[in-house]
C-alpha cells in the first residue's frame, strides 16, 4: 500500500510540475519551423521596456539568439547510484533530475545601457548535457548564436523587514539549446 502510495505521489508531482528534461525540449527547439531571431541586448531591451508585452511575444517560443557570454558553466554536481532494484519509476525520475541538473549554461552579456536600472534582467541559456561536444570552444567574450525556448522567468527577491518582498532581478531561461554559430575570430585574438 506504501509503495502505491508513493508511485501515485511522484507520478501527480511530476505530471503537476511538467518536468521535461532538456533533450525533449532540445527536440522541439530543432522542429521548429517559427523562431524569432533577436540580440541577447534587444530583447532585455524589451522586456526593460514592457515586461508584459515582451512576455507574450516571447514567452513559449524558439528565439534566436546572438550575443556576447558572459559567464559559461558546465555543472556535474549529481551522480546518483541506482541500484537494478529500484523501481522503473523511481530510476526514471532520477535519470530526469539527474540530467536536468547536470547541463551546461551560457549567461549572455548585457549591454552598459542594462546595469544601472532595478530591477535588473539577465538571460541564460542551458544546454542538454548530451550537448557537452558540441559547446567546445566557447568561453567569456566569445560572440554566439543560441537557439532554445524561452520557458522561464524567474525572480530573484528579498524580503524586507516589513516582510515585503521586493524584486531584485529577473532572469530569462531558454531551455533546450542548441549553438547555431560560434565565432571563431574571438579565440584567435590580433
Amino acid at each position: 500500500m506504501k509503495k502505491n502510495i508513493l508511485i501515485c505521489s511522484l507520478i501527480f508531482l511530476i505530471s503537476a510540475c511538467n518536468i521535461k528534461e532538456q533533450s525533449e525540449i532540445q527536440k522541439e527547439v530543432l522542429a521548429s519551423d517559427e523562431i524569432i531571431s533577436i540580440s541577447a541586448d534587444s530583447l532585455l531591451s524589451n522586456f526593460y521596456k514592457d515586461s508584459t508585452a515582451a512576455t507574450e511575444m516571447y514567452m513559449d517560443k524558439v528565439l534566436s539568439i546572438h550575443g556576447t557570454v558572459g559567464i559559461f558553466e558546465q555543472l556535474d554536481t549529481i551522480k546518483f547510484n541506482r541500484k537494478d532494484s529500484l523501481p522503473y519509476v523511481v530510476n526514471w525520475l532520477l535519470n530526469r533530475i539527474e540530467s536536468d541538473i547536470n547541463t551546461s549554461n551560457v549567461i549572455f552579456k548585457s549591454g552598459a545601457s542594462f546595469k544601472n536600472k532595478k530591477p535588473g534582467y539577465s538571460l541564460s541559456a542551458t544546454f542538454p548535457k548530451e550537448y557537452r561536444r558540441e559547446l567546445a570552444g566557447i568561453k567569456e567574450e566569445s560572440n554566439i548564436t543560441v537557439k532554445g525556448k524561452l520557458e522561464h522567468i524567474s525572480v530573484v527577491s528579498s524580503t524586507q523587514a516589513d516582510s515585503t518582498k521586493k524584486a531584485i532581478a529577473y532572469i530569462l531561461s531558454l531551455q533546450g539549446c542548441v549553438l547555431d554559430t560560434l565565432k571563431h575570430s574571438l579565440f584567435h585574438r590580433d
